[in-house]
């Protein structure tokens, strides 16, 4: 009797170490996947569809979901024995606040599990980075890589999207006609920059980056590859993407210290030039781009006087459409619904500048723990945080930062 329930308990150990297997190998080959099934409740403000409150779900969400389900166990064990419980626990105090102010309850609780279930899968690669396939990764970041090349060019030259088919390639249907689709100075020239499998050419560049970051992390700096990156930065033509990707060209040549300062004198730089020019945003009239995100972050400004409750602790998740919406309909110039294109003053209406305050703390109080190449990628980020919003507001983005800082903290410092 004993021997029967010994080889059904075998049995099922074998079961779940093969779907582990299978879940995990997924993850790896489908993390940059943009196909999302979308739920419609509370997507709309005052008849305007915002598709930012709309509840979506994807692929490498559900993958998360039953990766951590089925490692559980293991898991907690792990988050109990190094105290990161502690962590996870302040993190969850200001999601729970975030949720509960919010106007849109679904929307906030969902998307903020998400969050909080990445941080702890994260946490858990992080401890265990054997059980993902190192050598199946990066052949799936190379695919990527020139997947995202190859349909970013030949959207470039026909000026729209190639297999219109966003349920099979993720690629959304645009032509120069399409609501929305934003035209750029590209060699002199107004043309639509490549969008691929992303919802603007930004979030394209960016994505590029860090593909070139991660695959850097795992088997170090390739010339074919950096030219792939280069050349797609050229076709979409960001500056913040051209700046954040010199400054970490920059980087791989300085040590840890002068990497610290420059990172600090980037946040600082980056805060004191908002608060400089941001009522001074009538005079940027002619970069509809400078204009928006200067005016935006003054009407964030003016609300934050005016609430310091909210300041502090933040206003609800995305509960930032509702209260700029009378602002916004004044200028048809920022009559689009999008969240703030500075990141840190996104943080604050979401969480509040006490949990902003609670991360800045903690990173830098591990500056000197984490490793120089963490650094690195850390002053990228701070960069691209300066200039928009989509490391926190894109989901493609969550699963990208799960695989790449587990392989990037395990790496042993080098200090020269």
């Amino acid at each position: 009797m004993f021997n029967k329930y010994k080889k059904i308990i075998e049995k099922i150990v074998d079961i779940k170490k093969y779907l582990n297997l299978i879940l995990l190998n997924s993850l790896v080959i489908l993390f940059p996947l943009n196909q999302q099934y979308r739920i419609r409740p509370f997507s709309s403000v005052d008849g305007f569809i915002i598709d930012y409150l709309m509840v979506k779900v994807s692929i490498p969400e559900l993958i998360l979901f039953a990766i951590l389900l089925l490692n559980f166990k293991e898991i907690i064990k792990e988050i109990i024995r190094t105290d990161f419980y502690k962590f996870i626990a302040l993190f969850s105090l200001f999601f729970l606040i975030s949720i509960f102010k919010s106007n849109y309850l679904l929307l906030a609780f969902y998307e903020n599990l998400v969050i909080a279930i990445s941080l702890i899968v994260g946490f858990y690669f992080f401890r265990n980075i054997h059980v993902l396939n190192k050598n199946l990764l990066i052949w799936s970041v190379k695919f990527w890589i020139v997947f995202l090349s190859i349909l970013g060019l030949a959207q470039f030259i026909t000026q729209g999207s190639v297999f219109n088919n966003y349920p099979l390639t993720g690629e959304f249907p645009y032509t120069e006609d399409y609501y929305h689709i934003k035209q750029k100075n590209i060699f002199f020239e107004n043309l639509i920059p490549p969008y691929t499998i992303f919802s603007h050419s930004n979030i394209f560049g960016g994505y590029i980056i860090f593909l070139f970051i991660l695959l850097n992390t795992l088997e170090g700096f390739k010339k074919k590859y950096f030219l792939l990156t280069l050349g797609n930065l050229f076709l979409v033509g960001s500056v913040a993407c051209f700046i954040s990707f010199t400054l970490y060209l920059i980087a791989l040549k300085l040590d840890r210290f002068r990497i610290s300062i420059l990172i600090k004198a980037v946040l600082y730089l980056s805060i004191a030039i908002h608060f400089i020019y941001s009522y001074r945003y009538p005079e940027f009239l002619g970069d509809y781009s400078i204009y928006r995100r200067l005016y935006m972050f003054d009407l964030s400004l003016n609300y934050f006087i005016s609430n310091p409750w909210n300041f502090l602790f933040g206003s609800g998740y995305y509960n930032y459409f509702g209260i700029i919406k009378n602002d916004l309909f004044k200028y048809e110039l920022v009559r689009f619904f999008q969240p703030p294109h500075f990141a840190f003053n996104l943080i604050i209406w979401q969480y509040g500048v006490i949990f902003l305050g609670f991360v800045f703390l903690v990173l830098f109080n591990t500056f000197s723990k984490i490793n120089t190449h963490t650094l690195r990628i850390l002053l990228v980020i701070l960069v691209v945080f300066s200039f928009d919003h989509y490391l926190i507001t894109s989901h493609q983005f969550k699963f990208l930062f799960l695989i790449l800082f587990p392989y990037s903290l395990n790496i042993k410092n080098s200090i020269k």
